[in-house]
């Protein structure tokens, strides 16, 4: 009897150590398949990520706005940050407040109004410093915000701002994290693009006055006239000279001179509109192409100009002749001509008010 028991004691015990070694592995696996599940879910997490970084980047590529730039951030910053479903963009401009670039997901009724720096929600809860989650002040009441600071060269640009949907779950630190990574791709987006962009207007525009220059309008008016023979519409062209520009020079000087133009450059983007494309081909003369306008309508608008340019001026006169030339289906006329026609209308102008004299 005495051996029976020992004998079933010492199998009872083997057995009960022997379960406990199965549990112990048995739960020592499914942590080790739940790791190996979350290092999955990661790694499938980050090649995502970086998929979305990569079209960001082949996309950025073939963008020629900077509009076309936030958009693709905006969208790119939706798709990872996959908590939210509507954001928007902010970038500081040259009077010193953020205005929205671009939204996502608002009603039409939002207010859009730029915003001094003290007001951003960001600025009065870190000075914008860095990533933080907020709650939201537009929309619904139980909406958090994500919402990031943009620089570049150390300096303050702009915030990105993700909202997350009614009743989702609050963003986390994790979402922090992410944000980060992708914020410092997008500025670095942002600030190869400028860069490029500022090469591209330096190449294509007038140093002093901020207009187009020669080599660039003279590509502009090749495609107007394409334009005009594909859809039949009529443009305008005009030849601008300054009056008395070397009197200005030697009178009252280079800077004077420098002035003037500057002058002229201003009248015309406050008169002319979204359709006329204007230059500054050299010295004192600037042109005009007035799309899909009549004669009597150039002369109003060349009038407007004139009469700022007589407002703006005060010790020194400032004043222009100029001639033009129509740009029209049935014109066999090649560009030169058509320069060349404009140019003896300006100078049969010019030797009216000589005349007049």
């Amino acid at each position: 009897i005495y051996i029976i028991r020992y004998i079933s004691g010492g199998a009872m015990k083997s057995d009960f150590f022997v379960t406990i070694y199965l549990i112990t592995v048995f739960s020592i696996l499914i942590v080790q398949a739940l790791k190996i599940k979350e290092l999955r879910n990661r790694i499938n997490e980050s090649d995502r990520i970086r998929k979305e970084m990569c079209i960001l980047g082949d996309k950025i590529q073939l963008i020629k706005t900077k509009q076309e730039v936030y958009d693709l951030i905006l969208t790119t910053a939706l798709n990872v940050i996959q908590k939210g479903n509507k954001g928007s963009i902010l970038i500081q401009e040259e009077d010193r407040l953020f205005h929205y670039k671009t939204i996502r997901g608002f009603n039409s009724d939002i207010s859009l109004s730029p915003l001094p720096k003290e007001e951003l929600a960001l600025y009065k809860y870190n000075g914008c410093k860095d990533i933080a989650i907020l709650k939201s002040s537009l929309g619904h009441k139980n909406e958090y915000i994500l919402v990031s600071p943009i620089s570049s060269d150390g300096k303050l640009i702009g915030v990105i701002n993700i909202y997350s949907g009614e009743g989702s779950h609050k963003f986390t630190e994790e979402d922090i994290k992410l944000l980060r990574y992708i914020k410092r791709e997008f500025e670095a987006e942002i600030k190869n693009f400028l860069t490029q962009d500022k090469l591209k207007h330096i190449a294509t525009h007038d140093e002093l006055t901020g207009l187009y220059n020669r080599r660039s309008f003279n590509q502009i008016f090749e495609d107007e006239l394409n334009e005009v023979r594909k859809n039949g519409i009529e443009s305008v062209l005009a030849i601008i000279d300054l009056d008395n520009f070397k009197v200005i020079n030697d009178t009252f000087g280079h800077r004077a001179g420098d002035a003037a133009l500057v002058k002229m450059a201003s009248a015309m983007r406050k008169c002319l509109g979204g359709n006329d494309t204007y230059a500054r081909m050299s010295g004192d003369e600037f042109v005009i192409i007035f799309r899909k306008s009549t004669i009597e309508d150039v002369k109003e608008k060349l009038s407007r100009i004139n009469d700022i340019l007589a407002m703006s001026s005060e010790n020194i006169k400032i004043g222009f002749t100029y001639g033009l030339a129509t740009i029209s289906i049935d014109s066999t006329m090649k560009k030169n001509e058509i320069f060349s026609c404009a140019d003896r209308m300006l100078f049969i102008e010019k030797r009216k008010k000589k005349v007049g004299r």
